[in-house]
């Protein structure tokens, strides 16, 4: 749908103006299991990336807790193992090949993707105040 929508200036419009409502919709949208691709800017507002954020309180952090977008030397050092990917942001590397963390993004991500990653990795830290967290990309 977001692919179709950027061939024509006026369903881009449209697709932002639904995305304002992404809050709302998320509600009534049943989770999808197909794959989440990222096309762009509009993305990090999908009712995917609303799901996730309102489920971080369930993840219970304590101890060491590393953060990171790519594996690295002695992770085994820490209580727990977080990916960062962005629109998400920080998730457990458990989950990396489960809905919706299999997400097809780019390389280099935009700065509407990454502001709502670390926004959500922030409020995870907020959530999880006990944990000593360490941020490696």
């Amino acid at each position: 749908m977001e692919q179709r929508c950027r061939a024509h200036p006026r369903l881009l419009d449209g697709l932002r103006r639904a995305l304002s409502y992404s809050e709302w919709i998320e509600k009534f949208q049943p989770a999808p299991r197909a794959t989440f691709f990222y096309n762009g800017p509009e993305s990090a507002l999908r009712p995917e990336v609303v799901r996730f954020r309102r489920r971080l309180g369930n993840f219970n952090l304590d101890g060491r807790v590393l953060i990171r977008a790519k594996r690295v030397e002695n992770e085994e050092d820490f209580n727990h193992v977080l990916e960062f990917k962005a629109p998400f942001g920080a998730y457990p590397v458990e989950l990396k090949e489960t809905y919706p963390f299999n997400a097809e993004v780019t390389d280099e991500p935009d700065h509407e993707s990454l502001k709502v990653a670390l926004l959500n990795t922030l409020a995870l830290m907020e959530m999880n105040q006990g944990a000593e967290f360490t941020f490696r990309l």
